[in-house]
């Protein structure tokens, strides 16, 4: 057993060692300083709020700097968001061996580690990218600025699956993050869910697959519904596997159709 065991862990200890090697010799995206102006009263809740959509935990904090960790599938990634009136910025060493060790190769474990990053310097950037429309005159809290929002709710009701993909794709780059937004295009799938038209069920699908990146958690009783009942087997099968994807967190509250 013993044997066994070390066969199993040694290539994945040599994996994580080569892609913290990779990590370090590598460009960091999601490194880059985020700066901002006055309009940032509370930089501490946006790097709370960042973290908690993307399911960060804090492990420490001290006064301008607040440390994260994320633990999955045998992975786990420390970083430091380090802080001051006028500047962010993500300081990590790379990915570590969890507790819950797991076979992975190591370009897996780098391109895994990095898209975790990205995408919690992503959420941040977007928290204070709100607050500069707002302080520049425009809305948040659930509007976008101008006509933005029709061509939004104009597109996703549309039974075009051009319009939809058009803005399913908003949604995957993080133009669109808001929880309002989010909630009209988890609608739009809970009435495509009948659909037999196979161009709607796959724009569906995409935006399905969309919603869960963004949020996942809200939206998984919906999701899971929508792989119960599509009347579409390939809709089903496709919901199915972004569910997969999705963790369970029993704090969220549940999207509900209305």
């Amino acid at each position: 057993m013993i044997r066994i065991a070390a066969c199993i862990a040694v290539p994945f200890l040599y994996a994580i060692s080569f892609a913290a090697l990779a990590w370090q010799n590598a460009p960091t995206p999601y490194g880059d300083p985020l700066r901002f102006g006055p309009y940032v009263k509370d930089l501490r809740q946006l790097i709370m709020a960042g973290a908690k959509r993307n399911r960060w935990q804090v492990v420490n904090e001290q006064p301008g700097r607040i440390a994260l960790r994320i633990e999955s599938d045998g992975l786990q990634v420390d970083v430091d968001a380090v802080y001051d009136s006028t500047t962010l910025r993500l300081v990590s060493d790379g990915p570590k061996a969890s507790s819950r060790c797991a076979t992975s190769s190591g370009c897996e474990i780098t391109t895994q580690s990095r898209f975790w990053l990205v995408k919690l310097r992503r959420s941040i950037a977007l928290e204070i990218h709100a607050l500069a429309i707002a302080d520049a005159g425009g809305k948040i809290e659930g509007e976008f600025i101008g006509p933005d929002l029709e061509r939004f709710r104009t597109a996703i009701s549309s039974n075009d699956p051009k319009a939809i993909n058009s803005a399913t794709a908003k949604i995957a780059s993080g133009e669109i993050y808001e929880r309002y937004f989010l909630d009209i295009a988890a609608n739009r799938i809970w009435q495509l869910r009948t659909t037999n038209d196979p161009a709607l069920a796959d724009a569906a699908a995409k935006l399905a697959r969309a919603i869960a990146e963004a949020d996942g958690p809200r939206y998984r009783n919906l999701i899971a519904s929508v792989a119960a009942t599509a009347t579409r087997a390939d809709l089903r099968s496709s919901a199915a596997s972004t569910l997969a994807l999705v963790e369970l967190d029993d704090e969220v509250e549940q999207f509900a159709p209305p």
